[in-house]
């Protein structure tokens, strides 16, 4: 133990005559300086450093957020394809199903208007019967008039004007019979 206190007191009497020794302050000046220049320099380099890092994650984050949003668009589109798509197979069944219900449409009119037709044809039918029967009848008696009329000369004037009735008759009958069938089968 002896040897250590030795020791320490002769570190301690060194250091006693350390500060007692002067110290030229511009050399401690000159140290400080250099040390804080060292300091600056140091810092600089770790701020050039710290921003080249900043603008490299910058630039990486960029990057993912254009990537992010090109996907975002690109999922985007696919919908509105798939709504394009769908939208389309919508209305061709649509179109389908008008296309089939205006086919059936058309069959039930074509069969509506040829039962009309008949129906129609039917009652023109019965209804120029007897216009066909009294034109017949009005043929006779005016066939019959003009074998009169080569036996008779005097009533010649009178069978003339009765004729000329008949055909008159005749005329108007057979225009209101064409009249009637033409109302009916435009109908």
């Amino acid at each position: 133990m002896a040897n250590n206190s030795r020791v320490s007191a002769e570190a301690i009497h060194e250091m006693v005559a350390a500060t007692q020794r002067p110290v030229d302050p511009t050399e401690n000046v000159k140290e400080l300086v250099r040390q804080g220049l060292k300091s600056e320099r140091d810092l600089r380099l770790q701020a050039n450093h710290y921003q080249e890092l900043m603008d490299h994650l910058r630039m990486e984050h960029i990057k993912e957020l254009r990537l992010a949003e090109s996907q975002r668009i690109d999922a985007i589109r696919t919908v509105d394809v798939g709504n394009v798509t769908r939208a389309g197979e919508v209305a061709a069944a649509a179109a389908a199903a008008l296309a089939t219900q205006l086919e059936q449409s058309a069959v039930a009119l074509r069969n509506q208007v040829e039962q009309t037709r008949i129906t129609t044809a039917d009652a023109l039918l019965s209804a120029l019967q007897p216009i066909q029967t009294d034109v017949a009848e009005l043929r006779k008696v005016q066939f019959q008039q003009q074998g009169e009329k080569t036996q008779n000369v005097e009533n010649t004037t009178s069978k003339r004007d009765l004729s000329e009735n008949v055909r008159g008759y005749l005329t108007v009958c057979i225009l209101v019979a064409g009249a009637i069938a033409g109302y009916l089968i435009h109908r």
